[in-house]
């Protein structure tokens, strides 16, 4: 442990060079821990950089603080939070403005977000758009900063403050509940949590998968969307063709382990109204030594005089219930076969009312207790209606797919049906005060100038990554039209010039930023690039497009020895 004791310099009139009075200090820096003190760093593999004094902080006030004020450009600064695909496309569209200068921040020391970690591995021309993200780190006026978390080590206000205007693009990173009995029994978890492990997320390798799938014959995921029927696909796929994907190795050896042969993905409506898609579906046909299986009875009951009008007027609805009935057909065929296959039913009209469990007690999942529902309504209306009949699914591993939520961030509406940030065309809205017990009415919803939203956290997590353009395309139209208005930007004395912040926060070892938790190390663009390479050469000596790197220490370590 070093202590880092900071002198009380005077003020200067260049912010680049040390105050009159301060002298140079050394500073031992090394891999750091998350929980970081204000003033201790724990430190492994040390190595000693000198270090403007003004350099190290703890707290990101005064990172921001001590820059100089404006620098004399005339270029409009836009700081957008997140490093998705919605943060990527609203950067990229800003920056077709001349006199943008977009930075990128994310609380991962890696960009492309859900790109990244949510794409299934054996989907690899779904990540095609990741060169268009990294032309756009490549454009001159883009800057990235990995490792630096809003709320944590830099304040929504402190952004605000540095520049003209702010995008919230943080996305979705919780999960829906159910809201049923059973649903925190061990073996439950939730298909987001599954697919950040199996791609090496760093916040989900540590979850301890690998020994469900080696204790488990049997998995239901419940949801019929297209995450539900990747993870179903991965949990059956052969080891032989995954091995060609960037799923990481951790996973890859946990799954060539698994003793689960039998999926079942559970949807409460019927087939027609599954959420995947037809290329989701055709995949699973396809999987070597897996049985598709999808009940005739499920066809029949779907086939009501409604369902039949909704997809008569969707050709890709009636092509998707084509190939159901299709497999539908297969099922006599398949339950006649002796060979032990693996199985993956797909079932319908069933609505999970209860986890249950083990009966030899330890809290473990067992089996899910679903009712039986039928379909009443008109055409495009139609409501799953509980029949009153149960039936119960052996599961020793239980994999919950019924929606991503996002979280709200200090000093902004948050909306907690939606679970999204209230805007009106990208523009973030104050909500009005709910209380009026002195019978005075709420305020008329406002607008916070200057402050953005794109992607999953304006709209709700739906669509591809493809709807984040227009998405992205309203925003930057909205911030366009509020620069030309003059609403945005303000005196340059109190604009913060961010290349003064790159040279107080830079050293010999790369950035520093302090916060709450104290000071830590930042990954800059020219640092995630040298992850990148380390990846990318990893994979390819194993005949992969990249082995992921999963720890942020190891990520650190590799991105700040670029700068030697």
């Amino acid at each position: 442990l070093t202590t880092i004791s900071l002198p009380s310099p005077q003020p200067s009139a260049s912010a680049s060079e040390p105050a009159k009075g301060a002298t140079a200090m050394s500073c031992v820096v090394g891999r750091f821990s998350r929980s970081l003190s204000g003033k201790f760093l724990n430190i492994r593999g040390p190595r000693i950089c000198r270090l403007n004094p003004l350099t190290v902080i703890s707290r990101e006030s005064q990172l921001f603080s001590s820059m100089s004020g404006g620098d004399g450009s005339t270029e409009t600064r836009i700081c957008i939070v997140g490093a998705g695909p919605s943060g990527f496309y609203t950067a990229k569209y800003l920056l077709k403005e001349d006199n943008m200068h977009v930075t990128i921040i994310d609380r991962l020391p890696t960009p492309y977000g859900l790109v990244r970690s949510g794409v299934a591995p054996d989907h690899e021309s779904t990540k095609s758009c990741m060169a268009d993200f990294s032309a756009t780190l490549d454009h001159p006026r883009c800057s990235f900063y990995g490792n630096l978390e809003v709320g944590t080590d830099v304040s929504l206000n402190t952004l605000q403050s540095a520049y003209d205007a702010v995008v919230l693009a943080y996305g979705a990173s919780g999960d829906r509940k159910l809201g049923i009995p059973g649903e925190n029994l061990d073996g439950v978890h939730s298909a987001r949590e599954f697919v950040n492990w199996y791609n090496g997320h760093p916040d989900y390798v540590e979850k301890d998968f690998e020994s469900l799938l080696t204790r488990s014959a049997s998995c239901v995921v419940i949801g019929q969307g297209n995450v539900a029927i990747d993870v179903s696909r991965i949990i059956l796929s052969s080891t032989d063709k995954l091995k060609t994907s960037d799923i990481c190795q951790h996973a890859l050896d946990a799954l060539d382990k698994s003793t689960v042969s039998d999926v079942s993905v559970l949807g409460r409506r019927g087939p027609a109204q599954s959420a995947f898609t037809i290329k989701e579906l055709r995949e699973l046909t396809k999987l070597d030594g897996v049985a598709c299986v999808i009940s005739p009875a499920d066809i029949e009951k779907g086939s009501n005089p409604s369902t039949l009008e909704e997809i008569s007027s969707s050709r890709p609805a009636k092509r998707k219930f084509e190939l159901m009935k299709s497999v539908a057909a297969q099922e006599e065929k398949v339950n006649a076969e002796e060979e032990a296959r693996r199985r993956l039913h797909i079932r319908f009209f069933l609505s999970p009312v209860a986890i249950l469990p083990s009966e030899e007690g330890g809290g473990q999942a067992r089996a899910v207790e679903c009712a039986v529902t039928q379909l009443e309504g008109a055409a495009g209306r139609q409501k799953a209606i509980d029949t009153g009949e149960r039936v119960i699914i052996e599961a020793d591993l239980v994999l919950t797919s019924v929606g991503y939520k996002s979280y709200g961030i200090e000093d902004v509406s948050f909306d907690p049906n939606s679970h999204t940030v209230p805007s009106v065309q990208g523009r973030v809205v104050a909500l009005p005060d709910d209380d009026d017990r002195d019978g005075v009415p709420a305020a008329t919803p406002s607008i916070i100038p200057g402050l953005y939203v794109a992607g999953w956290l304006k709209r709700g997590p739906s669509g591809i990554i493809g709807t984040n353009i227009p998405d992205a395309k309203e925003t930057v139209a909205a911030i366009r039209e509020d620069l030309d208005a003059g609403k945005l930007g303000g005196s340059e004395t109190t604009k913060m010039a961010e290349e003064d912040a790159l040279r107080l926060a830079r050293n010999e070892d790369g950035l520093l930023v302090g916060g709450k938790d104290g000071c830590k190390l930042i990954v800059d663009t020219k640092g995630w690039r040298s992850i990148e390479r380390v990846e990318t050469a990893k994979g390819q000596a194993i005949g992969k497009p990249r082995e992921k790197v999963v720890s942020v220490q190891e990520m650190l370590q590799i991105a700040h020895h670029s700068n030697e």
